[in-house]
């Protein structure tokens, strides 16, 4: 590849990830690039049956790594454990997932936690083009009726007309208009008793917001003012109202093992073709596959000495 056509690979990734709203980011971007993670893995729909390729892996989060995890499906999966751990589920509770995605974290959750059906879970996500899809996953699978998909704003859920038992967002909150608002709408959406439970990213105790690149939170779509320390999320939470807050550091469990995974995965055999799939023409997959790879490598430049954590509080009954 000449250095010409690099550049302007460079231009245009640079141009769609900066100006691109969220959404569009994740529609066009993200999601095709995750999802490339996954069949690099051996998750992609080929040889699956219809079932099985409804629910094909299309976690978007970096996933929490043990020392035998292999791929980023199971990666995303210990982390979803953690999250419904930290949340305390319990036979019959109602359930809300902001920021949801795809479904896959209320899909896993519906099985894994079996033992405590009948949980009513809901998943709330502010784009209608990833609810629909979320939606289309489940109406031919065993899901369909035990979990459900609404579209709305994270900074609304007081004003979604129910009571929820526990509230959770996984890897998102960072991307919502505040999260201090968030948690304090949530506070209203919940139960006496109820819970909230989060994994986030933020920054290390003593690191300035200000000390960040100007053009970085634009470019992956999260806002600098949610890019506080642990201490700076419990002063949301304990603001909001919750009490018995916990949180956990999980960064070592996180961040250098994604790093090394996704590092191995840039560029990778397959990746231009797979970005076909959503690309009107062969130029435009070569410049999606190439927005992919800045978006990983602003990723590790930035987030490689970062925070990431879960976090918990209670509502008082």
């Amino acid at each position: 590849m000449g250095f010409s056509q690099s550049f302007v690979e460079f231009l245009y990734s640079f141009r769609l990830l900066y100006s691109t709203g969220l959404a569009e980011k994740y529609d066009r971007v993200l999601i095709p690039g995750f999802r490339f993670l996954h069949q690099s893995d051996g998750n992609g729909p080929e040889h699956m049956t219809p079932e099985e390729a409804e629910l094909a892996p299309n976690w978007l989060n970096l996933g929490y790594w043990k020392p035998e995890t292999r791929t980023l499906a199971e990666a995303s999966e210990n982390l979803a454990v953690k999250l419904g751990d930290m949340a305390e589920f319990k036979p019959g509770l109602s359930v809300l997932d902001a920021g949801c995605g795809l479904g896959d974290l209320v899909l896993f959750w519906h099985d894994h936690y079996s033992d405590c059906e009948p949980l009513r879970l809901t998943g709330l996500n502010i784009s209608p083009s990833q609810v629909a899809r979320a939606r289309q996953r489940i109406k031919r699978t065993r899901h369909e009726g035990a979990v459900s998909f609404v579209a709305g704003d994270a900074m609304s859920v007081k004003d979604l007309g129910e009571r929820f038992d526990r509230i959770t967002a996984l890897e998102c909150a960072f991307h919502f208009e505040s999260r201090a608002g968030f948690f304090a709408s949530a506070f209203e959406g919940l139960k006496p008793g109820g819970r909230i439970a989060i994994v986030d990213v933020g920054l290390r105790d003593g690191t300035a917001k200000d000390q960040e690149h100007f053009f970085i939170p634009k470019y992956l779509g999260y806002r600098k003012e949610n890019l506080g320390s642990i201490e700076d999320c419990r002063s949301e939470l304990e603001e909001a109202g919750f009490v018995n807050i916990q949180t956990q550091s999980i960064a070592a469990e996180v961040y250098q093992p994604f790093l090394a995974y996704a590092r191995s995965k840039i560029g990778a055999e397959g990746e231009r073709e797979y970005f076909q799939k959503v690309a009107s023409t062969p130029r435009e997959a070569r410049l999606l596959a190439a927005a992919w790879r800045s978006y990983l490598r602003v990723t590790c430049l930035l987030f490689g000495t970062g925070e990431y954590f879960v976090a918990a509080g209670e509502k008082p009954s």
